[in-house]
């Protein structure tokens, strides 16, 4: 007999990794596929398989639920994409949620870092325009300095760019496409300019409930310039928690979830802790972490993300801050030039593979497939992920990995 019922928002990306879990709780996972024009990529990425019932829009699911008389545990937003919707559904049939009417402090950056200010909290001061009419007249309200041009809703660090000048970013302004596609398949309708900030880039995954505020991970980002590009990452590290000198970087962070309103489920947040000013929030996913983390994240921490995630909605009580089990590494391989991929050897493979620290590795370019000089994420040709009580098994393993990857897609640019 079943526990109930546990609705999952455009279960796409790694939110399709928890209706398998949902289902070994005794519940039944259900999906709502209800954005029309998510991109291929994350469409993909869907498991029909693992749910009970499937529902291409709210009214259909709301029907179902009501001519079946089911009730419903958990709402539970799958993806980015899901965010608004999961926080309407949620409200509408009484289950707990994140307010609906305050989902855009959750899912448009302007707004965040609106409601940071707001609260008095450190912020980054965020001018938007959505014309090339209105661009340009905040061009001319800019002083001097070094800024970021970024889509208001993106993801992936697609088209986030760097400028040292007013000049540069004027040109990039003016040389915008306004009828761009993101890659989660939404139409950019705005964009942010923001002062650059220097400092040490981190990820923290939270899950809240009821009140508490419970760590699943944090990590520390070795974003390199490569390629023209300010924002290529090379590596993501995860970090023990429970270290008592990550303790302000943490505590603003929750600052930050009770700020956007985040009340239940799992928050992905990204801050720069500056060298003038500390801890600045850059954005906040109400979501879980993107790509492999949470795959990474079962081998290095206990509870684990998803299971922390569950918790959240089936079992408050467990809800508590991991304890690190292991070190932790994703290797982001750079293509420093275009080309065409061969594809990698069984020889290359075994390399891989057999490194005691590894626990995974993504080709992200098929065969045959060109490739371009990496910009972002998603010019990212392959990840690996590796996990070892000794973080030196991890270096060196991550070395033998970027010396396979630099044979086909060009020498891998050291760390900056």
């Amino acid at each position: 007999m079943s526990n109930g019922t546990v609705v999952i928002v455009e279960p796409v990306s790694t939110g399709s990794l928890l209706a398998p879990l949902v289902d070994k709780r005794g519940f039944d996972p259900v999906a709502l596929r209800a954005c029309q024009t998510l991109s291929a990529e994350f469409s993909n990425s869907f498991r029909p398989k693992d749910f009970r019932q499937i529902f291409g829009s709210t009214k259909q699911l709301r029907d179902w639920l009501s001519d079946n008389h089911v009730a419903v545990s958990a709402v539970i937003a799958g993806s980015e994409t899901g965010v608004r919707e999961a926080d309407r559904l949620a409200e509408v049939i009484g289950a707990a949620g994140n307010p609906a009417a305050t989902s855009s402090l959750r899912r448009d950056k302007d707004d965040m870092q609106a409601a940071l200010k707001a609260q008095g909290l450190p912020h980054i001061p965020t001018y938007t325009f959505s014309s090339a009419v209105d661009g340009r007249a905040l061009m001319q309200t800019l002083s001097e300095g070094a800024y970021v041009l970024k889509p208001s809703n993106g993801g992936a660090t697609e088209g986030v760019l760097f400028f040292d000048t007013i000049a540069e970013l004027k040109a990039a302004v003016d040389a915008i496409d306004w009828n761009t596609i993101n890659c989660i398949g939404e139409e950019i309708e705005t964009y942010l300019v923001q002062p650059f900030l220097r400092g040490v880039e981190y990820a923290i995954d939270i899950v809240v409930s009821q009140g508490t505020y419970a760590v699943s991970s944090i990590a520390e980002y070795d974003k390199i310039s490569a390629n023209g590009s300010k924002f290529v990452y090379r590596s993501l590290r995860l970090l023990d928690p429970k270290d008592p000198k990550y303790g302000p970087l943490i505590a603003y962070a929750e600052e930050c979830l009770a700020a956007l309103e985040v009340a239940i489920g799992p928050a992905h947040i990204e801050i720069m802790d500056t060298t003038e000013t500390g801890p600045v929030l850059i954005e906040v996913g109400a979501r879980l972490h993107g790509g492999i983390a949470p795959q990474l994240i079962s081998h290095c921490y206990e509870p684990d993300l998803l299971t922390l995630t569950l918790d959240s909605y089936l079992s408050p009580a467990h809800v508590d801050t991991a304890t690190m089990v292991a070190n932790g590494r994703i290797a982001f391989a750079v293509a420093t030039r275009n080309g065409v991929f061969t594809g990698l050897s069984e020889r290359d493979l075994d390399g891989i593979r057999d490194l005691q620290s590894y626990r995974g590795l993504k080709v992200l370019v098929e065969q045959g497939a060109a490739f371009t000089p990496t910009v972002d994420l998603l010019t990212c040709p392959a990840i690996a992920w590796f996990s070892h009580p000794d973080p030196q098994k991890i270096e060196a393993d991550d070395a033998v990995f970027r010396d396979i990857m630099a044979k086909h897609f060009g020498d891998s640019p050291a760390s900056a």
